[in-house]
């Protein structure tokens, strides 16, 4: 027997089921869209950026809008966050009064540093581990007595390198990987970090972070679209008191300088931060270039480990760039009349 359903009870039921798909959880507008940069300060930088390009495949991707001539943004495959190289600065567009970088010592690149909190190395997907070490060696590029395993996949071969500046790249075996420009591609950051747990936390509370394993002085997380896999010391076989606190107020380092995700509610995400226990080093504003505005907003926090961690917003991209720098059709900068999201006058009156 077919039992029937009542009109009203018809209609309570329609509304419950889309009273129920209009409450589901949605994206969260404050979550960063993708990993966007990890910056790299090179003594070298066009040298630099020809490492990538010659061992990798990485190509040279375009600026929007006014180009920051001392910045470069290398890819090694679509989708995918850059590594990006400039000098130390001062740069032509420092202003003249400034003393933010004539006030720090440089510390030269040297095999024999102190290792110092902060990104430890770059992961580097390969499809196969043996043919890129045959052909990285045979083009001069040294391999590191160091051997960095993936604490989370410990049967998945790896091969830790030198690249520019001594800086420290792991080369990881993927054989169904999606491949890059040049056959490769960016597959972790690892991050060394004085308390995993704190650290655990602030990508969790800030980024969204999501913990896919841990142990006792290691944990990996899939922050937005990276794999960070963060140590303690013990965790590399560093003895503790020999790892190097970051100090941007006296000190600046070849290597990483800062690591930093794309936004496209700076607004959202402002409010998300002031609703948890951090601070920001600097708070999100329209950026600016020897006096014009520029596509870019950006902030600053400091991590657990004083690694600078960059929120960037850029008008009109919600995605990894996708434009090269030897392309024919560059897109013109924005014009006079291109309505910005946020401007610094809504960021002054944020709390």
């Amino acid at each position: 027997m077919t039992q029937r359903i009542p009109m009203a009870s018809s209609f309570l039921v329609l509304l419950a089921v889309l009273l129920s798909a209009c409450s589901a959880p949605g994206p969260h507008s404050a979550k960063p869209v993708i990993f966007e940069d990890i910056h790299y300060f090179a003594t070298d930088p066009d040298a630099s950026g020809v490492f990538f390009q010659k061992h990798f495949g990485a190509r040279l991707m375009a600026h929007p809008g006014r180009p920051q001539e001392y910045v470069d943004f290398w890819a090694l495959r679509s989708g995918e966050v850059p590594i990006t190289i400039s000098p130390i600065g001062p740069y032509r567009t420092t202003p003249p009064e400034s003393t933010f970088w004539s006030s720090k010592e440089i510390i030269p690149p040297s095999p024999d540093n102190n290792a110092y909190y902060g990104v430890y190395s770059v992961g580097i997907a390969t499809p196969s581990l043996s043919e890129t070490i045959s052909k990285i060696k045979e083009s001069g590029v040294n391999l590191a007595t160091q051997h960095i395993p993936l604490p989370h996949e410990s049967t998945v071969p790896t091969q830790t390198i030198f690249g520019p500046d001594y800086n420290l790249f792991t080369l990881v075996e993927r054989r169904d990987m999606r491949a890059g420009y040049g056959g490769f591609g960016v597959d972790h950051v690892h991050l060394l970090v004085r308390d995993k747990d704190e650290t655990v936390r602030f990508y969790q509370d800030v980024f969204f972070g999501e913990e896919i394993w841990s142990n006792s002085n290691s944990a990996v997380l899939r922050i937005v679209d990276m794999l960070f896999i963060l140590s303690e010391p013990e965790a590399l076989g560093l003895d503790r008191t020999s790892v190097e606190e970051r100090d941007y107020v006296k000190k600046v380092r070849y290597g990483v300088g800062h690591i930093g995700w794309l936004s496209t509610d700076m607004q959202a995400f402002i409010d998300h931060v002031d609703s948890t226990d951090y601070k920001f080093g600097v708070r999100p504003a329209r950026f600016y270039l020897e006096g014009e505005r520029t596509v870019y907003t950006l902030g600053l926090l400091l991590t657990p480990n004083v690694l600078s961690t960059e929120i960037l917003q850029e008008d009109g991209r919600h995605s990894a760039r996708t434009v090269f720098a030897d392309s024919e059709d560059l897109p013109p900068a924005p014009s006079a009349g291109f309505q910005y999201q946020i401007t610094p006058e809504e960021y002054g009156a944020t709390k």
